[in-house]
């Protein structure tokens, strides 16, 4: 087998303007245009996610009532998107009562009308930050001492608290 001359520089330069002998190497796809195709179609199906509402929150609702209330889940009921809100006791009628303007506001956060309608759902604690500061339990300072009673009154029912205390499982009548 004979082996074959090297091209001339001058060849060598000809064969490379006309093709290149190995293909130029891109880097890795990014992985932003690769999760587009794939989240686009689940984007289309359910929509925006939660944590633009959370975002947005204190603009949606109120900073009054952002701090007792939270967005808790967005859900498909009946063809319907419900926003499920969970908000302490007090604040839940004020919620139901602002119900259809927090709807317009979270649409026109999330773009369209994802949300038809508004769930209510009374929780004790909805946020995950700290109590209001009105229901922060204070840890008590010291064992509970009975003063000295100071009227007549409170003397009478002092003694009254002290006679059916200690008794109270004595005075049951038992059966005969």
């Amino acid at each position: 087998m004979q082996k074959r001359p090297l091209p001339t520089p001058r060849e060598a330069q000809e064969i490379l303007a006309h093709r290149r002998t190995k293909p130029v190497r891109s880097g890795a796809p990014r992985a932003g245009a690769l999760l587009k195709g794939v989240l686009a179609p689940l984007q289309k199906q359910f929509g925006p996610g939660l944590a633009r509402l959370e975002h947005h929150w204190p603009e949606i609702i109120g900073e009054r009532l952002a701090s007792r209330a939270r967005p808790d889940s967005l859900k498909r009921q009946n063809g319907e998107g419900v926003l499920v809100i969970a908000c302490e006791g007090a604040a839940a009628s004020l919620v139901q009562h602002q119900a259809r303007t927090i709807v317009d506001r979270a649409n026109h956060f999330l773009g369209g009308t994802p949300i038809q309608r508004l769930r209510v759902v009374q929780t004790r604690r909805p946020t995950s930050g700290p109590l209001s500061p009105r229901l922060t339990p204070q840890p008590p300072s010291s064992p509970p001492q009975s003063p000295a009673p100071k009227s007549s009154l409170e003397h009478t029912l002092k003694r009254l608290g002290d006679m059916v205390t200690p008794q109270q499982d004595d005075n049951r009548k038992k059966p005969s």
